[in-house]
């Protein structure tokens, strides 16, 4: 082992990394996550961002550019490990295709690209070692805080961010040396995205990396282009955004899966609602496994068109109310307390509109005035 001797400005390190030893949870359901890691190891400032997803080329390139903007700076060169598993997947094409991104990306930062061989990990010992650092502090900081478990990602972000900022300020006095020998920052950020063609089907969804996502009903047959984080999607049709949504991802051991909202079928089901009594889609349009198991009481019963009819009328009031559990309830309780279902019913328990059946008269006018009025338009 060769003791390096790191000088201000010359090099960064960054990494991946998981903390091991804690569950953090999400309302109570465990989040699979990574840590990425960004440190200057002159002055010890680090940056850290949670990664949903594994190592990929978006959430490298997004954690490298939110360090380097928090930072106000551009050190001379950033160094990586071998990145094998952001690349393993991929075809030689796209591995290709991913490369030059790459490139362009430090291009961008006129910033030199480097990273160490393959399996020698010990080679980017210098954030390697300081992982435990910030791990230990994020550790007794949730200790101190008494659970694990956020109300929401973006909460967990901002308390992973608090604990780095603690650290970075134990050595502020370095860090306001370091600055001094970093490159100043490009005017525009780069793209930190992957870029994907997709068309929508006419199930109102789209398949981006094996996931298929449902988008509002008016984009059906249209060619979108996909702004792909690992967070989350941008969908555009042309440069105009038109849907953005969380990014999902296969369980464990599953290579597909599927993230349908029901809002987005609404329209088509309000048009055919006894569609979604043998729709492929339906246990992923009802929003979760509470209305699946309401479903299946209404289906005992009603029949099969009225069951599909009051479902879709629950939705849209679920939908129009921003009420998704309230609605439920109150359709489950009405459930319990009629022995005859009829929609009218459902419709004034969960105040839907009733459309008054009650037609204007319609005066059928003359052949005659019809003729008139062309032979003045003539003349």
């Amino acid at each position: 082992m060769f003791i390096q001797d790191h000088q201000p400005g010359a090099r960064a390190f960054v990494d991946f990394t998981e903390l091991k030893g804690v569950e953090v949870t999400i309302n109570g359901q465990p989040l699979q996550h990574r840590l990425f890691h960004f440190r200057l190891p002159w002055s010890h400032w680090s940056w850290m961002s949670v990664v949903l997803g594994g190592e990929s080329y978006s959430a490298l390139v997004e954690g490298v550019q939110n360090a380097l903007h928090q930072l106000g700076g551009v050190p001379a060169e950033i160094r990586t490990d071998s990145l094998s598993a952001a690349w393993r997947s991929l075809t030689e094409s796209a591995r290709a295709q991913q490369t030059a991104r790459y490139a362009a990306f430090f291009e961008h930062y006129s910033v030199l690209a480097s990273h160490n061989n393959l399996g020698k990990g010990h080679e980017n010992g210098a954030v390697e070692s300081a992982h435990g650092h910030l791990k230990r502090r994020i550790s007794q900081a949730l200790l101190l805080r008494g659970n694990a478990d956020f109300t929401s990602v973006d909460e967990y972000r901002s308390f992973i961010t608090t604990q780095v900022l603690r650290h970075n300020q134990r050595h502020a006095q370095a860090v306001l040396q370091e600055r001094q020998y970093l490159k100043a920052l490009p005017m525009k950020r780069c793209a930190d995205y992957e870029e994907l063609l997709v068309r929508v089907s006419a199930s109102s969804t789209a398949t981006v990396k094996l996931v298929v996502y449902s988008v509002p009903s008016r984009l059906i047959g249209l060619m979108l282009k996909v702004h792909l984080w690992d967070d989350r999607l941008s969908f555009y049709n042309g440069s105009t955004e038109v849907h953005q949504c969380a990014r999902v991802r296969p369980e464990k051991g599953k290579r597909r899966t599927r993230s349908i909202d029901f809002r987005h079928m609404l329209d088509s089901l309000g048009r055919k609602p006894n569609a979604l009594y043998h729709a492929s889609l339906r246990e992923d349009i009802l929003p979760d496994t509470r209305w699946s198991e309401l479903w299946r009481v209404l289906c005992t019963r009603a029949a099969p068109g009225l069951a599909c009819r009051i479902i879709v009328q629950a939705l849209k009031m679920a939908a129009e109310h921003d009420d998704i559990d309230g609605t439920r309830k109150k359709l489950a309780q009405l459930l319990k307390s009629t022995n005859e279902l009829t929609l009218n019913e459902v419709q004034r328990q969960l105040g839907v509109p009733i459309q008054s059946t009650v037609s204007q008269p319609v005066t059928q006018h003359k052949l005659s005035d019809y003729e008139k009025i062309v032979e003045e338009t003539t003349r």
